[in-house]
């Protein structure tokens, strides 16, 4: 399975992406905002400016703080994750960095 790294230990299946925009323009922020009110946005983000809004083709938004620049052109090697095993973290790397400041 290859998945696409979205930043922040992240990472998502790059076959499910209808489209990714940038997240400056206002019709990209009234789409975040219907998607909040539907609970369909997934914050891949950890708490930065959100700047690259991926949209899945269950519907769902993805929020990711790595500039849209950052996906084109660059190698396509270099951004996917070949996954060994089925290995899931259920909190972000993010969220356990700062519980483990606290």
């Amino acid at each position: 399975m290859k998945l696409l790294n979205i930043g922040y230990g992240n990472a998502i299946n790059p076959d499910r992406v209808v489209a990714a925009v940038s997240a400056d323009s206002a019709p990209a922020k009234r789409m975040i905002n219907a998607a909040r009110e539907k609970n369909t946005v997934v914050d891949a983000s950890c708490g930065k400016r959100t700047r690259t809004v991926f949209v899945m083709d269950s519907g769902h938004i993805i929020l990711s703080a790595k500039g849209i620049e950052g996906y084109a052109g660059e190698d396509e090697d270099e951004n996917e994750i070949r996954m060994t095993s089925a290995v899931i973290l259920s909190t972000p790397p993010c969220s356990l960095a700062r519980s483990i400041k606290r």
